[in-house]
């Protein structure tokens, strides 16, 4: 058995440390774009470690791979980094060797921050795997440019079977973004019950459609609602008592956590009044794969 593949072997049964010792061990013994590479993906996405990841795939790409994994994980990477322009020419690299949907997901996230609106559009098309995120990012761009038909069009084509991939509220908030309120309601209502955790980047925006299509009542109901939630669980912080692993810090910042989040609905609140939609919390999504050579189903 060789090198590379004992340390696959230890990747599959054995804790971090154990399969790291593997894989430096067949980069040592060869540093090949297989044993490079492969091990470069473990510090990326076992270790956290982008930084050694990054010197690991520069030496690959100096070796002219005929493979897109290090081209992929590298363009991958300078988008978590922000690296727009790194990030497009890496990924389009890695898209002439093989076309795979993450890379396409993420050259068109370099793409929006690159201004380049048309292409990005288009390539969040080419990596949807159904309504997903990027089939959600491609419709979110359709909103910026001011193809609100087209993207409505696009929403509508959204069922509860997709809700595994995008959210009820997710999609909810799309139709706040175009300013069709009934529609964007009707999803809110969908997991209201579900959710039990009320964020309010969504829970405001839910309210402020309620307040375009003058329903006044569940409005005040929401908000009614929300704010005895909030005031319970700062009464049961209260009384929690302190032990080995809730700290009088811990306590005292939940609470603070809690008193933000209620000052927040007050002021979208007043906001709201003044006819102001709260923004839209989104970032565009990064897509992740295996590029393990020997491992995975991409090769």
């Amino acid at each position: 058995m060789s090198s590379d593949q004992k340390a696959l072997e230890a990747f599959k049964i054995e804790e971090y440390k154990v399969y790291l010792k593997e894989f430096k061990k067949a980069a040592m013994t060869a540093r090949t774009v297989q044993s490079l590479t492969n091990l470069a993906w473990i510090y990326s996405y076992q270790g956290e470690d982008d930084r050694t990841a990054m010197s690991l795939l520069e030496e690959v790409i100096a070796m002219n791979p005929d493979s897109h994994f290090p081209y992929s994980l590298l363009g991958e990477i300078y988008v978590r980094k922000k690296e727009w322009k790194p990030a497009q020419d890496t990924l389009l690299q890695a898209l002439a060797i093989h076309p795979t949907k993450a890379a396409y997901n993420n050259l068109a996230v370099a793409q929006v921050q690159l201004g380049n609106l048309k292409e990005a559009a288009n390539n969040f098309l080419l990596a949807e795997e159904g309504f997903d995120w990027s089939m959600y990012g491609h419709i979110k761009i359709l909103i910026d440019v001011g193809n609100l038909e087209e993207a409505e069009s696009k929403m509508d084509l959204y069922s509860e079977k997709d809700h595994d991939l995008v959210g009820f509220v997710d999609l909810a908030d799309l139709y706040v973004e175009i300013g069709s309120y009934a529609k964007a309601i009707a999803w809110f209502e969908k997991d209201w019950d579900n959710l039990i955790v009320k964020d309010p980047t969504w829970v405001n925006r839910y309210i402020y459609a309620l307040y375009k299509t003058n329903n006044l009542s569940c409005m005040q109901e929401i908000i009614e609602e929300v704010s005895t939630q909030l005031d319970l669980e700062m009464k049961e912080a209260w009384k929690e008592e302190i032990h080995e692993e809730w700290s009088e810090l811990e306590k005292n910042e939940y609470i603070q956590a809690l008193r933000k989040e209620k000052e927040e609905y007050e002021q979208a609140f007043l906001s709201i009044l003044d006819d102001k939609c709260p923004a839209l919390a989104f970032d565009y999504p990064i897509k992740g794969a295996c590029y393990l050579f020997g491992y995975s189903s991409q090769e």
